[in-house]
């Protein structure tokens, strides 16, 4: 009778505890939901063009911990955003960026692949193909291509990266460093960039291979 009764007992607060541990998944969804929500209503637009900062350190970082959303600063002035919808832990294959000059979407294709379109359309402005780790060729539609390099090794923090012109000049540096609650990263985008016609997107097309790879990490780990 007793341990009949010890059984009923351990089953109840097991019960207990699974409920429990139910209800803060639940919460914790739900408010995930809500700051998405309020950040979508409040999301600032940029205002400046990126192709008035050659030469000067931008910034990427996180809006918030826990959403995808991301915004590039130049000291105070905001310049492009990109923006992640929900994926509840799936690996995040699309993003939205937005600068002044426009809106391109980006999607994940096999392999590490990206095709980049005009927001909106099927209008495809980019194909970016990954050849190996943290590097690849972006083919533009007037068969001009440009070439992501890794500067640093794949284990190194922060992690550097380029993109260069067939000739090996380099055009834009992507310094990004990993963080348990936000990421961020730098860029810096050289003269030889300044007449590049797909400079907006291309700035943005590094942010978004970068924040793709680590969530594919991320999924993959756990």
């Amino acid at each position: 009778m007793r341990i009949h009764e010890n059984f009923m007992l351990d089953l109840g607060a097991n019960s207990l505890i699974m409920f429990g541990l139910i209800l803060a998944v639940i919460l914790f969804t739900v408010y995930r939901q809500y700051r998405v929500r309020v950040r979508q209503r409040t999301r600032m637009k940029p205002r400046s063009r990126l192709h008035g900062f050659v030469g000067q350190q931008l910034r990427w970082s996180q809006t918030v911990s826990g959403v995808n959303d991301y915004e590039l600063y130049a000291g105070d002035e905001l310049v492009a955003t990109l923006h992640f919808p929900p994926t509840w832990g799936v690996k995040r294959s699309a993003a939205t960026g937005e600068t002044v000059d426009g809106c391109w979407t980006f999607k994940s294709a096999w392999g590490g692949d990206a095709a980049i379109y005009t927001y909106g359309t099927e209008n495809e402005v980019g194909r970016f193909r990954c050849d190996k780790e943290n590097a690849g060729v972006l083919e533009l539609p007037d068969r001009r291509k440009l070439l992501l390099l890794p500067i640093t090794n794949w284990m190194s923090r922060p992690s550097i990266r380029e993109f260069q012109n067939v000739s090996g000049v380099t055009l834009v540096r992507l310094t990004s460093t990993p963080g348990w609650t936000r990421r961020s990263g730098t860029v810096l985008i050289q003269p030889n960039a300044a007449n590049l016609p797909e400079l907006p997107w291309v700035v943005m097309l590094m942010w978004y291979l970068a924040m793709a790879k680590a969530s594919s990490d991320s999924v993959s780990s756990s």
